[in-house]
């Protein structure tokens, strides 16, 4: 009866096992860390803030592996947790300036240049040093 309890519990056990996130938020071309950026859930609850190093960490929410970061003057990023990863490096970044025209266009061009200028900020902090060499970004590993 005793091993019976035992084995019962083992997949309890197994499964139970916390996961923390932990990360580093830097402003985009600039490297610069950003202290308390604020880090919300899907129902746009507060988790966390970044301390002045733009350190943050939190348990993960088994049911929901999405968080958002937020902070005045620069875009709202959203950022889905994959598990290769528990460690995650967030550059936010300014908004763009535009003018007259329509606010589907603007959010339009908005994410045009996210991506492009994403595509350039990874790379150069690797080269500076600023993120480890061997990182995911888009599920690809970057060197």
């Amino acid at each position: 009866m005793k091993y019976l309890m035992i084995l019962l519990f083992i997949p309890l056990i197994m499964f139970s096992q916390e996961r923390y996130v932990k990360g580093y938020i830097y402003i985009e071309d600039e490297f610069i860390p950003i202290p308390t950026v604020e880090i919300m859930d899907t129902n746009n609850k507060l988790i966390t803030e970044t301390d002045t190093n733009g350190y943050f960490t939190f348990k993960l929410n088994d049911s929901n592996k999405t968080f958002f970061t937020q902070y005045p003057g620069l875009q709202k990023e959203e950022v889905n947790v994959i598990e290769e990863s528990d460690l995650v490096y967030i550059f936010m970044i300014t908004y763009p300036i535009i003018d007259f025209v329509s606010l589907k266009k603007a959010q339009r061009i908005i994410r045009k240049d996210r991506r492009k200028l994403l595509k350039k900020i990874y790379p150069e902090a690797i080269k500076r040093g600023v993120i480890p060499k061997g990182i995911l970004f888009n599920k690809q590993k970057l060197d």
